[in-house]
């Protein structure tokens, strides 16, 4: 069986376990930024990069597993350290459906500690597990749905709003040369996602300065800060990023939030 065939086998075994197990857990929480879509697309990246990579010790049911239940401990944890929340409904998971523990402890390890997005420990120390799930959950926190993710759960951690976007531009800078450490030896991998990236690092470094005083004044300027005000309507209306055109009229004339809103139901539309 080739790589892809070994893939679509895993799914077709695990995905519609997994995705019953996330629904049921998640329940009725609200954090749209890191629901069961976020983890079709962490599944996406990762599927990628198993493709391109190929390591020989990580069997792709490992990683399914890994991508689709990093961050259900966010259910109930909105910390950064939400990890060990997900080892544990990991383990239950595996339990309920009669999975030896022991041989997916390589999996629960790459949940607890993928929320290290200081990168303390170099990539070629990290397992292939998680330094493929660490490099997939990064990648989606760029382009226009990258700022959503990121603006939301850090409205949700109640990071002031006047420091939002340096505090968005320091941590993406992280993940991106994490990324770039981890697979320096495939420089169009790199230069693939790299636009994306580039994306979001443009739109929060026009989020600094005059905007703070946007978002506090309620003012809907022509200025990146509106997409703070923008996600912080979204949360309060409880708009998922799939209706988000519902918000446009808010923001009559601004052309960054129009702008925005188009980009980021443009890259739905293409997952």
């Amino acid at each position: 069986m080739s790589g892809e065939d070994i893939i679509t086998a895993a799914e077709i075994r695990y995905k519609p376990l997994l995705e019953d197990f996330f629904i049921k857990t998640w329940g009725s929480a609200i954090l749209y930024s890191h629901d069961i879509d976020h983890h079709k697309r962490v599944w996406k990246y990762a599927r990628e990069l198993l493709l391109i990579t190929v390591p020989d010790d990580l069997p792709p049911e490992k990683l399914l597993m890994a991508s689709y239940l990093h961050d259900i401990g966010m259910a109930t944890d909105r910390s950064e350290r939400h990890g060990p929340a997900g080892m544990e409904l990991c383990k239950a998971f595996l339990a309920g459906n009669n999975m030896d523990i022991a041989i997916y402890s390589d999996v629960m390890e790459a949940i607890h500690n993928h929320d290290d997005k200081e990168y303390k420990n170099r990539a070629s120390d990290r397992s292939s597990i998680l330094k493929i799930l660490s490099a997939a959950d990064d990648l989606d926190a760029f382009g226009f749905i990258g700022v959503y993710r990121y603006i939301e759960i850090y409205l949700a951690r109640d990071i002031t709003p006047t420091v939002i976007s340096s505090e968005i531009i320091r941590n993406a800078a992280l993940r991106f040369a994490n990324f770039e450490s981890s697979f320096w030896d495939f420089p169009s991998l790199i230069e693939k996602h790299k636009s994306r990236y580039l994306i979001l690092h443009g739109l929060m470094t026009h989020n600094t300065g005059e905007s703070d005083i946007a978002f506090i004044n309620n003012n809907t300027r022509n200025t990146a800060g509106s997409l703070i005000r923008l996600v912080d309507d979204m949360v309060r209306y409880k708009v998922p990023p799939s209706e988000i055109n519902t918000l446009a009229d808010r923001y009559p004339g601004n052309m960054i939030v129009s702008d925005f809103i188009e980009g980021i139901l443009k890259e739905l539309s293409e997952i």
